[in-house]
């Protein structure tokens, strides 16, 4: 199914008056660097927990959380204001179409000078957080540490799943595969990288579980002996069981993965996001992705109906532009004239 059917922004970071329509299970979006796509998984993660100002902050501060750089709250939240706003006005615009209800989220306001003692002033923004026509007051400042998320209390669009595209090197998510039925499964596409991989087993080990590879010849091993393809797939096998009947997003998808396994790889993803339910938007810089999702999906029709490829490309203006194509479309280009899709 697909459950995002439509989405529009029209401000968000550097991103202004994007409309995507006509979506399908499997969306890849193709650019350079700095072209937006990243900005296209954060809009969309912001969309689960419409109301929450929490849920916008831990949608958008992902980026922001890794290394030793990392931002506080209030400079990840003032980042996403579009810089490119000729009104000097702040705000984001986002709206979708999603299980066929319609979804407006908009935030707007100003930031001002707070006199916290007669020596020290420091900066908020205060503001609106509107979601379809219901207004709720928000106060962000420089000395904000947490942000309360309700999800019990919360209109719900959608199951969204964010994995970005270090999370393979941060979490270990093999449990909830495990949990949730789908042991035999992991281990036959695991066994891509390594053909005499016999089982999976998560052992607990000074409080914490740690995830083991059983080799028919070396026996047990931990995972962390295998390479970053093989943590990569866990993590995508995972997230897709945690976003059933939702929606998965994944930031550069190749990362860590050898382009030699990708058909397979893929293949794979593909037939299990269908089982479980899953709409996928991934981002890429590799045509050798694109091929390769072509050549894992059976037919036409399906190629057709199940794939689109969402190439974005800044002018010289830093406006962002869109060519949608339908997965046969791109399967035709590719075949008759070889043609650059990013």
């Amino acid at each position: 199914m697909t459950h995002i059917q439509k989405l529009n922004i029209n401000s968000f970071r550097g991103i202004q008056n994007l409309k995507l329509e006509n979506l399908a299970n499997i969306n890849i979006l193709l650019g350079k660097n700095n072209s937006g796509k990243t900005s296209i998984l954060e809009a969309i993660s912001v969309l689960e927990y419409p109301s929450e100002i929490g849920n916008y902050i831990k949608a958008t501060s992902k980026r922001d959380t890794f290394g030793s750089s990392k931002l506080s709250y209030y400079s990840s939240f003032i980042n996403t204001f579009n810089k490119n706003n000729d009104n000097q006005e702040m705000k984001i615009d986002i709206n979708a179409l999603i299980k066929n209800k319609k979804i407006d989220f908009r935030i707007f306001g100003e930031e001002v000078e707070v006199l916290e003692d007669p020596h020290y002033v420091t900066t908020a923004f205060e503001g609106i957080l509107k979601f379809n026509n219901k207004d709720k007051k928000i106060s962000i400042d420089e000395n904000t540490k947490a942000l309360k998320i309700n999800p019990k209390d919360s209109f719900k669009t959608t199951n969204i799943v964010h994995i970005s595209s270090f999370d393979y090197m941060l979490k270990d998510l093999t449990n909830n595969v495990i949990k949730s039925g789908n042991k035999e499964e992991l281990i036959n596409i695991i066994r891509v990288f390594d053909k005499d991989i016999i089982g999976l087993e998560m052992i607990g080990e000074k409080e914490k579980i740690v995830t083991y590879i059983q080799n028919q010849y070396k026996g047990l091993m931990p995972l962390s002996t295998y390479g970053d393809g093989l943590r990569k797939v866990l993590l995508m096998a995972s997230a897709v069981v945690q976003a059933k009947d939702g929606v998965l997003l994944i930031d550069e998808v190749e990362t860590g993965i050898h382009y030699s396994a990708l058909v397979e790889i893929f293949r794979w993803f593909i037939k299990v996001c269908k089982k479980f339910n899953v709409q996928v938007f991934m981002t890429s810089h590799s045509i050798e992705v694109v091929d390769a999702i072509i050549e894992s999906i059976d037919d036409s029709d399906s190629l057709k109906e199940s794939l689109r490829v969402i190439t974005l490309k800044k002018n010289e203006n830093s406006d962002i532009k869109v060519r949608i194509l339908d997965g046969f479309e791109v399967y035709k280009s590719r075949e008759e004239y070889n043609l650059e899709l990013r």
